[in-house]
């Protein structure tokens, strides 16, 4: 009996395979889609135009760029979907870990992503993977922490 059922469904198998890998990837681009959303808020909350336009002398460029305003969230969304739609498939896992670093707003994990990235690419002979991204991680934390220091004064 159960060898008449599967002698019945085997033909069936790729193409139930390939629906479900199809409905897997739709919710995780829509799991990528809250992260974009959520990336651009951020920017449009700490992106301020109309402060900047403040120092634009031109009383026409002013008016445009203060206007910005009014839209920038949604500019910020489609650019992040145009640019991340540049990066190949295998290398989204980089660009969630980023969004997901921007959404916790903590540098540090920008930091820590930056060296698992740099670790992917670049190799030292005779160091272990780990070595490799403790090291990097390190020196992106002492430029970070150079940054931020020369910022507050």
């Amino acid at each position: 009996m159960w060898i008449k059922i599967i002698k019945f469904m085997l033909p069936y198998v790729p193409a139930l395979v390939e629906f479900i890998l199809r409905k897997l990837k739709i919710k995780k681009i829509a799991i990528m889609d809250e992260k974009i959303k959520k990336v651009a808020e951020i920017l449009d909350e700490k992106i301020d135009f109309v402060g900047f336009s403040k120092n634009v002398k031109n009383v026409i460029v002013r008016g445009v760029v203060a206007s910005i305003e009014m839209f920038d969230g949604k500019i910020f969304e489609i650019g992040l979907r145009e640019l991340i739609g540049l990066v190949s498939d295998d290398k989204k896992w980089i660009v969630e870990k980023y969004l997901d670093a921007v959404i916790a707003k903590d540098w540090m994990i920008v930091a820590d992503t930056t060296a698992d990235v740099i670790n992917v690419f670049v190799d030292v002979p005779g160091a272990t993977e780990d070595q490799e991204k403790d090291a990097y991680a390190a020196v992106l934390v002492l430029v970070l922490m150079f940054v931020k220091s020369k910022v507050k004064k």
